[in-house]
């Protein structure tokens, strides 16, 4: 048997069981964070390892029937990775894209069972099982879709993510671009010198990696192109604010912003006191609005989307049941709701702050609401008022990420400065004594 069958058949054997395993991954990652889209994610990493599962052994094999099953799976890659592409910019899998390649598909599963579809070819002087004639065009024709979709949506990620985020977009853009223009190159290089199917292989698997790595890293990724989250108030039906969170520091102050939607659930009240969600589209936005039995949460976005909706429902029944009590007497003091920043964090996670506007700001903002517990007791050590301590650690969610260290150094400084002072006064005065 061909040296060059048995790396071919190692190297894929490899890259089914490694994307299998990445596989798992974002899975786990999925269900963690109820990622729907990252699910999508999953079943085009899958569908990839499956196909190679069954194009190494038929390549090891010459085994057609794996061979043509193969070929019917890679149609599944190309059709997971649509759907998830679709569903990261617009909420849903439909696109005119999805309907050229349902067209296509029909045509590609006709050349799966055509007999020259499958042939022994020639390689550079070795041969193989592969796909021929109209069906390697086919399948050509899907890895450029493939390839086309992958840069479209690295490159739409880049241009509208945040200022916080396009570091790392721009890592990722540059990687899959880089990636998919590596594969083309292998894949010429190889009728030549057949070596090169390693590295067009493993610069596939490496593409794959690179976008799932992204991905688990920071799952915002996921959610820069279906809208914009601006702000979130929530007020009690007497219309004093409780409780605001502003994902792009706006300079509107929470009494404007409250009295507006005072404003707006009045003109709405009949349609709002049916209870549920109510949209209200504005010149660059939708404002919706949740009213119940405490309280009325106002959230503004680019535009409204099935998880935003779900978000804020289940965020408007986590605050009334974590604060019933201080609701139940009324309580309209913003101290005591705001470590309601913890319900923010949980429902609001995946949602990228805008807060950087111009690429020469200096202040790196934080947009994570937990901080590590040695430097929770830090601040509890100094701020040993509980009003106090919550102020500090909600604004600390809103502070630059360097703050924590500067100001324990500063602290430390002017607590040891008395000590100090009085050290060297001690050690003067003992020196005078001897004298």
């Amino acid at each position: 048997m061909n040296i060059i069958i048995i790396i071919e058949f190692t190297i894929g054997l490899f890259l089914a069981v490694g994307t299998s395993i990445l596989s798992l991954l974002l899975h786990l990652t999925a269900k963690k964070r109820n990622i729907t889209s990252l699910s999508l994610l999953n079943l085009f990493i899958l569908s990839f390892g499956i196909f190679k599962f069954f194009d190494s052994f038929s390549i090891l094999f010459e085994n057609y029937i794996f061979a043509r099953i193969s070929g019917i799976v890679f149609l599944l890659i190309v059709y997971f990775l649509v759907c998830w592409i679709n569903y990261i910019i617009k909420e849903s899998y439909f696109s005119i894209g999805l309907l050229f390649l349902a067209s296509m598909s029909l045509f590609h599963i006709y050349l799966v069972f055509q007999p020259e579809s499958i042939q022994i070819i020639t390689y550079a002087g070795y041969q193989r099982i592969g796909w021929a004639d109209l069906f390697l065009i086919s399948i050509m024709i899907h890895r450029v879709i493939i390839g086309f979709y992958i840069i479209y949506w690295g490159l739409k990620t880049w241009k509208n993510a945040p200022m916080e985020m396009k570091r790392l977009t721009s890592q990722l853009f540059g990687g899959v671009t880089l990636g998919f223009i590596s594969f083309l190159i292998f894949a010429l290089l190889l009728y030549v010198v057949p070596i090169f199917i390693i590295f067009k292989n493993m610069v596939m698997f490496g593409t794959l990696l690179v976008v799932s790595y992204t991905i688990i890293k920071e799952p915002k990724i996921l959610y820069v192109l279906p809208f914009i989250i601006n702000r979130l108030i929530i007020r009690d039906h007497n219309g004093y604010p409780l409780y605001d969170h502003d994902w792009t520091l706006s300079d509107i102050n929470e009494k404007t912003f409250t009295g507006f939607l005072n404003a707006v659930e009045i003109m709405s009240e009949e349609i709002i006191n049916i209870g549920g969600l109510l949209d209200i589209n504005l010149q660059n936005g939708v404002l919706t609005l949740n009213r119940s039995k405490y309280i009325t949460v106002g959230l503004t976005a680019s535009k409204i989307s099935k998880l935003l909706k779900e978000s804020i429902v289940n965020f408007t029944i986590d605050f009334e049941q974590k604060f019933e009590r201080l609701l139940k007497k009324s309580c309209i003091d913003m101290k005591e709701y705001l470590s309601a920043s913890d319900l923010i964090n949980k429902h609001f996670s995946n949602i990228p702050y805008r807060i950087l506007s111009k690429k020469n700001q200096k202040v790196i903002l934080s947009s994570k609401y937990t901080i590590p517990s040695q430097l929770e007791n830090k601040f509890k050590d100094i701020f040993t008022n509980k009003d106090e301590y919550e102020e500090i650690i909600n604004d600390l969610a809103k502070a630059p990420i360097s703050i924590s260290s500067d100001f324990f150094t500063l602290y430390d400084d002017l607590n040891n400065e008395p000590k100090e002072i009085d050290f060297n006064y001690k050690l003067k005065k003992k020196r005078r004594n001897q004298i």
